[in-house]
């Protein structure tokens, strides 16, 4: 299965310290392979430095798949997979505020593609009694099954000559 576009997942984490309030988003499900985006805003000056954690150990900053943006409050997480399911909190440079956020990530989703015949349209001509090969491959998912059957009479009356499935 091939993705032609790319899924942002935007989770606003916003703390204000003049207010003291603290707006969380909900509980976030993804599917393995989507990119998420965790951003936390806080009303500071000067501007906090923020850490990110998952499961209350810090993300590193040097991680291939966890990504942060330097003086800003946003987590990316490249490629999700079924282990960084977990809970993520934002700290600000004081430590006083932190906000929590609880991701999922479910296994991707099988789509169904409508099966299609890939192999070339060919004629094929044969004496009477001669063996003949015929090819053909299709594509889909669930992967198709495929069914060679012949015209018996003039009235379009079919008969099936082999059924293949999944191959």
């Amino acid at each position: 299965m091939v993705r032609l576009c790319w899924f942002y997942l935007n989770n606003h984490v916003i703390i204000d310290f003049s207010r003291k309030s603290v707006k969380e988003s909900r509980a976030q499900v993804v599917e393995e392979g989507d990119i998420v985006r965790f951003l936390c805003q806080i009303a500071a000056v000067p501007p906090p430095v923020f850490t990110w954690q998952k499961n209350k150990e810090n993300i590193p900053q040097n991680s291939d798949r966890f990504i942060t943006l330097k003086n800003s409050g946003t987590l990316f997480i490249k490629e999700a997979l079924i282990s960084d399911m977990g809970n993520y909190r934002c700290i600000a440079n004081n430590h006083r505020r932190t906000s929590e956020i609880h991701l999922a990530v479910k296994p991707a989703s099988k789509l169904f593609i409508s099966p299609q015949i890939i192999s070339p349209k060919i004629m094929v001509s044969v004496k009477v009694g001669e063996e003949a090969v015929l090819d053909c491959a299709a594509k889909g998912y669930p992967k198709p099954a495929t069914r060679w059957s012949v015209t018996t009479n003039s009235k379009g009356m079919r008969k099936i000559l082999q059924t293949c499935k999944n191959f």
